[in-house]
């Protein structure tokens, strides 16, 4: 087969393109220095797909106005837009309130119930008006009645303190609907919750968490401040990028 001829117009052109080039790919070489793209504490440590010990613990972590990451309520205020974007989206009513104040809201990982609800709820969020259930689900499966359990736990708090709403989030890679399995009574006595099960929002690791992140790490680097938690949300947020 002969070989295609270049003539020397052809030459000079692909000469000028990697003229061109050759800073763009220099300044890659030097983020890739900054940011060795294929080194991610998670993977490194084995925690990647550990929904209790990095997932949801990181997550609760954040959303603590309290947490070491000194950062007060900034990230649970971005992470309550997210929760109303995405409210709006499934045509669910949303009374959260979005001017919120660290006093009025602690976040608690691995909330444990009490008979007669049973079961260990991922990640609660409380405020002396609002209660917001996280159920984050990656590999492991929906419990029966889970979802349910909660829901009737989250009902009868609302009652008996009184509060303006409640939500349950289900959390999974691809904002999936929950089973009937998880969200049918245990017994058949009980009510069924209500359709269209206005407090619960699917909400979903490819979409939410990563603009939550985007947006967390963009409100630090805009003010630049807390560098160090800057780059582990750079890692988390790449890791949340390959969970499927």
């Amino acid at each position: 087969m002969d070989q295609m001829a270049f003539s020397e117009e052809d030459r000079g052109r692909f000469d000028d393109l990697l003229a061109s080039a050759k800073p763009f790919l220099l300044e890659q070489e030097r983020q890739d220095d900054l940011r060795p793209p294929n080194f991610n504490i998670f993977r490194v440590l084995g925690y990647e797909y550990r929904e209790t010990s990095t997932h949801s613990a990181l997550l609760a972590h954040l959303l603590n106005p309290f947490g070491s990451h000194g950062q007060k309520e900034v990230f649970l205020r971005i992470f309550l837009e997210i929760l109303e974007k995405a409210a709006s989206d499934q045509n669910k009513p949303l009374s959260v309130s979005l001017q919120t104040s660290s006093d009025n809201w602690a976040c608690e990982p691995e909330f444990v119930l009490r008979s007669p609800y049973r079961g260990k709820i991922d990640i609660v969020l409380r405020h002396r008006e609002h209660l917001i259930i996280i159920e984050n689900k990656i590999h492991a499966a929906d419990q029966s009645n889970q979802l349910y359990r909660y829901w009737e736990y989250a009902n009868a708090t609302f009652k008996g303190n009184k509060l303006k709403s409640f939500l349950i989030l289900y959390l999974t890679p691809l904002g999936v609907d929950p089973s009937a399995y998880s969200l049918s009574p245990w017994n058949k006595t009980f009510d069924n919750w209500p359709e269209p099960r206005r407090e619960l929002i699917n909400f979903s690791y490819r979409k939410h968490i990563k603009s939550f992140l985007e947006r967390s790490i963009q409100s630090l680097e805009s003010e630049r401040r807390a560098i160090s938690i800057s780059e582990l949300l750079r890692q988390y947020e790449n890791l949340v990028r390959s969970i499927k």
